[in-house]
């Protein structure tokens, strides 16, 4: 009888002082095969928290049994944001490898920011029992980054949205559009976004994107004079409760001092963010890349690369006729270009301070210029290529292979033949209106094939003085055919 007593005592002691050591949480997860006792795996916003409680007594031994209540709760920074309902006897029951669990929705979840989790419950006697508490780090489930080039008063967007896989998200600017501008103005560059948390905007997400990549690479670089400029770095954008700043001062100003055709990419990525992901890893809360269970949720790197053209803040026009300038034209000037004298057409390309550039020749920023002369009585100037000579053209083509390096400066020089006509007016022998005095004359260029295009600037204050005081008289008149209208502008 002693002995069956016995027994009995040192069951009943063993069970009932078994638990009086710790709780203990288990999360319910498949990461790296096993399931830790008091880790909480690093997770993205959205995502669910289910854990299973059991008691661990002083020993080292874990019990599924002997509880007769428990209750979880969870804070963010540090304040408490969820608690569920306490549950009562006959929760504990269940295997070793399996007991109930308590699970946490996507709603408690739904902001990135540092978490923790305390459980608490009683034991069989109604002794008090408590976990650790548990800390765990939500981040941002997925970020959209838009960056905006302003160029010519016109505005270019890249945008792309991401998941926190670590991945590189390459955006490039397609098509035929992309950022001109003039040599002295600037190109604007500003990034805008957001990230997304569980429903909306992820405010719990206070940290900044950083510029941590710039690349700027020109067409022909071994052609062209001047090589190609450094890009600047901006400011951190900063993100407030989930949103970028738009704060001007973040915006990347780029100005250039000669021309260029080339590409440029930027990179932004969150820092900080990423900062804390690498602690995470340290402690072991994830393992590798991506945002699945157990995989470390790193911000995406969004690469943006564009396009851009930089040409001349204006041209310096010349026509020459022996050296001199010109001072005296005709009507029907290039009705015959094979036959008639040429002049000597020159062209520099010029920076805001009117000083000659370099880089304006073929293979490197030139590109192909219409030029349009008139006078304020639809008196149209051409100079023709007497070669490819076209009448009915109003406008004189100076092609890109024109354009070389001469000294030190880029230049265009042709030999052309003059071509004075009216716009749309035939003449006749009742039209007398000689001489004209070239003094309205309007000056124009333009990239061929871009008229009247936003995109692209237009010159109509060219530095053109060959014809001051130039004046237009009549042609041959043929006294004796004055029935014959043609000859009268011949």
């Amino acid at each position: 009888m002693k002995l069956k007593f016995l027994i009995y005592f040192l069951i009943f002691y063993s069970v009932n002082t078994a638990f009086a050591g710790e709780l203990v949480i288990k999360e319910v997860t498949k990461l790296f095969g096993t399931n830790d006792k008091n880790v909480i795996y690093t997770r993205v916003t959205g995502s669910t928290l289910k854990v299973q409680l059991f008691s661990e007594s002083s020993s080292g031994n874990i019990f599924t049994s002997g509880l007769n209540s428990a209750e979880c709760k969870i804070y963010r920074d540090n304040s408490e944001i969820y608690s569920n309902t306490a549950v009562e006897n006959g929760f504990w029951s269940g295997l070793l490898s399996g007991g109930k669990s308590f699970e946490f929705s996507a709603d408690v979840l739904s902001q990135s920011g540092q978490y923790s989790i305390l459980c608490s419950g009683s034991d069989t006697s109604g002794k008090s029992i408590e976990s650790e508490t548990l800390s765990f780090f939500v981040a941002p489930k997925e970020y959209t980054a838009e960056l905006t080039i302003t160029a010519n008063n016109k505005n270019y967007n890249l945008k792309q949205t991401s998941d926190s896989n670590g991945n590189t998200i390459k955006v490039n600017l397609t098509g035929n559009d992309f950022p001109i501008t003039k040599v002295g103005d600037n190109i604007k560059i500003r990034l805008n976004g957001e990230v997304k948390g569980h429903k909306g905007i992820d405010s719990g997400v206070n940290s900044s994107m950083k510029q941590i990549d710039e690349k700027n690479s020109i067409d022909g670089e071994t052609i062209c004079k001047s090589p190609a400029p450094n890009l600047p770095k901006g400011n951190a954008i900063k993100i407030n409760n989930g949103k970028f700043d738009s704060n001007p001062n973040n915006n990347l100003s780029l100005s250039f001092d000669d021309v260029y055709k080339g590409k440029m990419t930027i990179s932004y990525t969150d820092e900080e963010i990423k900062s804390k992901i690498e602690n995470e890893k340290n402690r072991g809360g994830c393992d590798k890349n991506g945002i699945n269970t157990g995989q470390c949720p790193f911000p995406p790197t969004f690469e943006f690369s564009f396009d851009y053209l930089v040409v001349p803040n204006n041209f310096k026009l010349q026509a020459l006729n022996n050296g001199k300038d010109i001072k005296v034209l005709y009507f029907g000037q290039g009705n015959s270009p094979l036959n008639e004298s040429k002049i000597n057409l020159d062209l520099t390309a010029l920076d805001d301070n009117n000083q000659p550039l370099k880089n304006f020749i073929n293979g490197c920023a030139a590109i192909d210029t219409e030029l349009e002369i008139k006078h304020d009585n639809n008196l149209v100037i051409t100079f023709m290529d007497s070669n490819n000579a076209n009448t009915s053209d109003d406008t004189t083509t100076i092609k890109k292979e024109n354009w070389t390096f001469q000294g030190s400066v880029a230049k265009a020089s042709l030999q052309r033949v003059l071509s004075v006509k009216q716009l749309d007016k035939v003449w006749t022998p009742s039209m007398v209106s000689e001489p004209i005095y070239l003094k309205n004359v309007t000056h124009l260029m333009y990239y061929a094939g871009k008229k009247n295009d936003i995109s692209y600037p237009q010159y109509n204050n060219l530095i053109f003085d060959s014809f001051n005081n130039a004046v237009v008289l009549r042609g041959r008149v043929n006294m004796i055919d004055t029935d014959n209208a043609g000859n009268y502008s011949t």
